[in-house]
C-alpha cells in the first residue's frame, strides 16, 4: 500500500497541482517553490531520513518540470492566438492603446497589452 502511495499518488497529485498551481502563478521557479517548502516540511516532519528527503527532491523535480511544461504550453497558446488574429475585448483595448502618435517617434505596435511580454514573436522595435 505504502508503495501505490509513494510511487502513484504522491506524483500524481504533485503533478495536478503544479499545473494548476502554474495557471495561477504563472511563475515555474515559484510553483516549485511552495512544493519545496511543503515536501521538506514533511520530509523532516515524518523522520528526516535520507530515503524522505530523497523522494521530496524527485516530488519537487517533477513539480518543476510539470510546472515549466504548462508554461511553455500555455504562454505559446496565447502568443499563436495573438499571431492569428484573436480579437477579443483585450487585443481591441490593445488597439486603441498602441496606435502611433507620430511616425518619427513610434511605429505600430501589435503586442498584447497583457501578455505581450511573453510574446517574442509579437515585438517590434521602437526607431
Amino acid at each position: 500500500m505504502n508503495t501505490l502511495l509513494v510511487f502513484l499518488a504522491i506524483p500524481l497529485a504533485t503533478i495536478i497541482l503544479s499545473a494548476i498551481f502554474e495557471t495561477f502563478i504563472n511563475s515555474p521557479i515559484k510553483v516549485s517553490g511552495i512544493f519545496f517548502s511543503i515536501f521538506i516540511v514533511v520530509a523532516f516532519a515524518l523522520g528526516g531520513t535520507a530515503e524522505l528527503v530523497l523522494a521530496a527532491l524527485i516530488y519537487i523535480i517533477i513539480s518543476f518540470l510539470t510546472a515549466l511544461i504548462v508554461h511553455i504550453i500555455t504562454h505559446n497558446h496565447m502568443c499563436n492566438n495573438v499571431e492569428a488574429g484573436y480579437t477579443d475585448v483585450y487585443s481591441n483595448l490593445n488597439n486603441v492603446l498602441n496606435t502611433t502618435q507620430t511616425e518619427e517617434n513610434t511605429l505600430t505596435t501589435n503586442v498584447d497589452l497583457f501578455n505581450g511580454s511573453r510574446c517574442r514573436r509579437n515585438r517590434q522595435i521602437l526607431k
